[in-house]
């Protein structure tokens, strides 16, 4: 499992995880299938935990394309946290390059997670998304009778698609 999202309704938040070695398709992939999700709210918040990620194959033009096309809001927060140097110097190429473009939006890019999720202005995730969950175990009802946790598909190499269901 390269790469996952889960939306957090309550928290208005998207949580990304990224594991082992993850590829500009597998980002476009997941991207394109997030802006097809009815469930996506473009004015979330984004964490990104790459922690996990042992190479970011993407290159310079990739990154700059990913960087440039608007997915959330010029008012979200984006967070990007990578442990790796090599890592985390593709995280902050992806967040100049967006800096760069007619669609920024607010991302910064951390080394670690406690960081991240002050500056979000959370004090922690949920269970579900933690690393070495498999499965997502968020409340799935807050007395709303409103489902808050929608899975995207899991993205991987071959193309294969599921979800963490």
């Amino acid at each position: 499992m390269p790469i996952r999202s889960i939306l957090d309704t309550e928290r208005r938040l998207a949580i990304t995880t990224g594991e082992g070695r993850v590829t500009a398709d597998e980002i476009r992939a997941l991207r394109d299938q997030a802006l097809s999700d009815p469930n996506f709210v473009r004015d979330f918040n984004q964490i990104v935990d790459l922690r996990a990620v042992t190479n970011a194959d993407i290159s310079a033009d990739e990154a700059r394309a990913l960087a440039s096309t608007e997915i959330f809001s010029r008012n979200s927060k984006i967070a990007l946290v990578a442990s790796t140097p090599s890592v985390f110097g593709v995280a902050r190429m992806f967040s100049t390059y967006n800096e760069m473009s007619k669609s920024a939006s607010q991302i910064r890019v951390f080394y670690d997670l406690s960081s991240a999720l002050e500056w979000l202005g959370l004090k922690d995730l949920p269970d579900a998304i933690k690393p070495g969950s498999t499965k997502a175990e968020v409340p799935a009802d807050s007395g709303s009778g409103k489902k808050n946790v929608t899975h995207l598909p899991v993205i991987s190499r071959s193309g294969n698609t599921g979800t963490l269901a």
